[in-house]
């Protein structure tokens, strides 16, 4: 875009600085290029026609609103990227509807756009009326869950993960009696607790659509990595808060297991009990790490 000549309007010519800046301002305000307009005028002093030229037949609007197009439909794509499955079960129209409404509230702040969706879900379910909420069936919880699900699946794909590392076996008998072991959950697992089965949104997490309406219940899902491939597992309760016991830091096996006894109401000799048989698989497929 070339630099113009001083005009009436302001006798001062941008330089190269001024106007990316002037530009950065009108492409990318949350209320499109009108907003965008009026914000750089007031960050730099400048209307549109004191820095964009146009050939004869083409307004300085219309040639702007080129590369403000562009800028919005390049962050639709990267929400679409990281939720292919609610796109699919929303419809593209009603997705960008939800994406312009997210966007226009959560304006892109990084440098990276791998962040950029990770409040979606979020503001799927804040968007709810509390009428809506009042009346809700339950089916509007799904979309939202999905969304939570896709938002997991792609967090542990671009997490630090365990490949590399020699995870220690452990002694069955030690994992029985819980002692002086630690249990730590990598960044790669996830775990969310949802209102319909893991098998309700395969179809839709596989590339396919479900014919039939999925059948409501609490569900506790882990998405977890091993040797790079992202995976999917149904938890029961017990595993679940077994492991939310230990997701924001490493805590003892002890710990752990005292935490899901009292949410699940269960005896915490018998979830050491189940613990020391089903740990190991955990660990082999790369959902926890455990240490001594």
């Amino acid at each position: 875009m070339p630099t113009p000549s001083p005009s009436r309007s302001n006798p001062a010519t941008p330089n190269l600085a001024s106007t990316q800046q002037w530009m950065m301002a009108a492409i990318t305000a949350p209320g499109g290029l009108p907003q965008g307009l009026v914000h750089a005028q007031q960050a730099c002093g400048w209307q549109i026609d004191d820095v964009v030229m146009a050939p004869p037949g083409i307004s300085p609007h219309a040639r702007l609103n080129i590369y403000a197009q562009g800028y919005w439909l390049r962050l639709f794509a990267c929400l679409k990227a990281d939720y292919p499955a609610l796109l699919r079960l929303l419809g593209e129209p009603l997705f960008e509807f939800f994406a312009r409404a997210y966007l226009d509230h959560h304006p892109s702040r990084s440098f990276s756009l791998y962040d950029l969706g990770c409040g979606f879900a979020a503001f799927l379910r804040r968007s709810q009326s509390a009428a809506t909420k009042a009346a809700n069936d339950g089916t509007l919880n799904f979309p939202i869950d999905l969304a939570r699900i896709e938002l997991a699946f792609a967090a542990s794909q671009r997490a630090s993960g365990l490949e590399g590392e020699v995870c220690e076996a452990i002694d069955p008998l030690h994992l029985l009696l819980g002692g002086g072991i630690n249990i730590e959950l990598p960044a790669t697992t996830r775990l969310v607790l949802t209102h319909y089965p893991l098998s309700a949104f395969q179809p839709w997490l596989n590339g396919d659509t479900a014919s039939e309406p999925p059948e409501k219940h609490i569900a506790y899902i882990a998405i977890k990595r091993q040797r790079y491939r992202v995976s999917y597992e149904a938890l029961a309760d017990w595993q679940f808060y077994f492991l939310a016991a230990a997701r924001r830091r490493k805590r003892p096996l002890q710990a752990c297991a005292e935490a899901a006894a009292r949410r699940t109401q269960r005896p915490t000799s018998e979830l050491l009990a189940k613990l020391a048989f089903w740990l190991a698989a955990a660990q082999a497929g790369g959902m926890v790490k455990m240490t001594l």
